[in-house]
């Protein structure tokens, strides 16, 4: 493959940093709403599409979308690497963001889009949606002109995939020599490290091996080499402690009646505890100590926090396993705001809720899966500058992390602020 190598200098990386904001497809659920709230605290704008024109420009109002999981996802659509957009499709929505942001395309990867083979199914694709579209409802070979739309679109998409790397599978951070790029080793089977080199225009390239689907789901980089590492052991540490405070929380109560209000919760939670043990233990893919020793021997220091809680699932169509989760507090944005502190936004969760603690109960207790979280995150992030989004009914921890197996880094695209300011 041809590779242009990027000689630009402007960019500084994915992890904590300021930003100008983030790109995100629109406001399902309100959850766009929400990060825009939080930018106006922090310093960050949020761009969306205006009033669904993409063919105009992407700008920071925010229409009321109607609230469907229709057009959640950014992170892995597009990436703004330097001055250039990396994009898994070329779309209107693309061009309005490479217009509104005066971007290139990227080399190495717009030398795959003309694939002799993925110009031909590109064309029959649209081919077949002129037909249809012109095609009278009654038409008896619009059933089959439909059938074959939906299935030169998949194989279009198919052949997509081996063409673009998901942001949530790559991460660039700053080096002791230039920008790094941390990257899920699957994406080994699409492209070189010098390919990976030359599209992200960083100097090294850290395979990781895959804990769950994407790297975003198992680190996030903080700031100064520091590596937020998921820890399934931790995890478990903190349902055990959350079991033997309950336990001493029941045997303190006096009477009967107030001993066995607490024993069905004490059921519930022993429940988890169990299954996640089996889960951890289960697991096909890599463990935390495989990642964090990679990380270490490329200088960076993994920092080991309990972060998710999780079932194994198989994917209908690869048949390979991954995590699925109820709780993912690794799944973040995390920048620096105008006064330089970090800021970490992650997903909210129904985790205390699924394990059978009321907000009564976590009071009594002092402790909770959520406040242990925020307990040993904030000896690297205020507790004032930790954020949960959630949604309109309760999306975040109800669907998009349990149904759609992502959460809110998921849903953002970074824009950088660096010396190659963008458009206002």
């Amino acid at each position: 493959m041809n590779i242009q190598k990027c000689d630009k200098t402007t960019f500084r990386g994915y992890d904590a940093r300021p930003l100008k904001g983030f790109i995100m497809n629109a406001n399902s659920y309100g959850i766009a709403k929400e990060m825009q709230t939080i930018g106006k605290k922090e310093g960050f704008k949020v761009y969306a599409p205006l009033s669904g024109d993409y063919s105009t420009l992407c700008g920071e109002v925010l229409p009321a979308y109607k609230e469907d999981t229709a057009g959640v996802w950014a992170q892995d659509l597009w990436t703004v690497v330097k001055n250039k957009l990396l994009a898994f499709e070329l779309s209107e929505k693309t061009y309005a963001i490479k217009k509104f942001f005066d971007l290139d395309f990227d080399f190495t990867q717009k030398t795959v889009r003309e694939n002799p083979r993925f110009l031909a199914l590109n064309e029959k694709v649209w081919n077949l949606a002129g037909l249809i579209a012109t095609s009278k409802q009654d038409s008896e070979d619009l059933p089959f002109l439909m059938f074959s739309f939906e299935a030169n679109r998949e194989k279009l998409k198919d052949f997509q995939h081996t063409f673009h790397i998901p942001g949530g599978n790559i991460y660039v951070v700053k080096g002791d020599n230039g920008d790094e790029a941390f990257v899920g080793e699957k994406e080994l089977e699409k492209y070189s490290i010098d390919e990976i080199k030359a599209m992200y225009c960083v100097n090294k390239v850290i395979p990781l091996p895959q804990m769950d689907y994407h790297i975003d789901l198992f680190i996030r980089p903080l700031d100064n080499k520091r590596v937020l590492l998921a820890d399934d052991e931790l995890n478990i540490e903190v349902l055990q402690n959350l079991s033997e405070k309950l336990n001493d929380l029941i045997r303190s109560k006096k009477t009967a009646q107030e001993r066995n209000q607490y024993k069905h919760v004490f059921v519930k939670l022993n429940s988890v505890l169990t299954t996640e043990k089996q889960l951890v233990q289960l697991n096909p893919l890599a463990k935390a100590d495989e990642v964090a020793e990679v990380l270490e021997k490329n200088g960076y220091e993994p920092i080991r926090i309990p972060a998710r809680v999780y079932e194994i699932a198989e994917f209908a169509v690869s048949g390979r396993q991954f995590p699925l989760h109820h709780c993912n507090y690794i799944n973040a944005n995390v920048l620096k705001n105008k006064n330089g502190e970090l800021v970490y936004i992650t997903n909210k969760s129904n985790i205390d809720k699924i394990l059978g603690l009321t907000p009564e109960l976590i009071e009594e207790l002092g402790y909770s899966y959520e406040q242990e979280f925020v307990k040993r995150l904030s000896q690297y992030v205020k507790e004032e500058h930790i954020y949960f989004v959630k949604g309109t009914k309760d999306f975040v921890a109800e669907q998009m992390l349990t149904e759609y197996q992502g959460g809110i880094h998921c849903a953002c695209s970074e824009v950088p602020i660096e010396e190659n300011p963008l458009n206002d």
